[in-house]
């Protein structure tokens, strides 16, 4: 059904993913005195306010909009169980691969524009969040999975 507790977890992360896509997820100071804010489509240069774009993070934009997408989907295949609980696995190695891209792309400007000082939002956090309510979507799935095959075998 769609109103289990397991759907609104995936709804919960489909949220915060899209959030995660609109706000910045640091802000990064460099030695002449720049800002710099980290986006998941990209750095952007922030001065007088005005922002310039400096550095593309697309892979990072795409991977966390297949996310959104598929934990959308997820939650329509309520009849599908095996394959919830399989696209919440693949969805938590993606979110695993988001974070490893962050890493990546946050070391690469940290070096490219002699970045001295960062102040990561709360916004840096969701891709971690999304994990636990994917885990904990998992565990609700597998649980109704198990309660289905024991009243199968009740039956028989």
């Amino acid at each position: 059904m769609i109103q289990r507790a397991q759907s609104v977890y995936l709804f919960l992360v489909v949220v915060l993913m899209s959030l995660f896509i609109i706000f910045p997820n640091t802000v990064l100071f460099n030695d002449e005195n720049v800002t710099f804010k980290f986006y998941s489509y990209g750095l952007k240069k922030m001065m007088d306010g005005d922002s310039q774009q400096h550095m593309s993070t697309l892979p990072v934009l795409i991977l966390a909009i297949v996310i959104s997408i598929i934990n959308l989907y997820n939650i329509f295949l309520f009849n599908n169980r095996t394959m919830q609980m399989r696209l919440c696995v693949y969805n938590i190695l993606l979110m695993i691969g988001l974070l490893l891209l962050l890493l990546y792309y946050f070391r690469f400007a940290y070096k490219a524009y002699n970045i001295t000082a960062h102040h990561f939002k709360i916004i840096a956090v969701l891709p971690v969040l999304c994990i636990v309510l994917n885990i904990m979507a998992f565990s609700g799935i597998r649980r109704d999975e198990l309660l289905v095959k024991t009243y199968e075998r009740l039956r028989k």
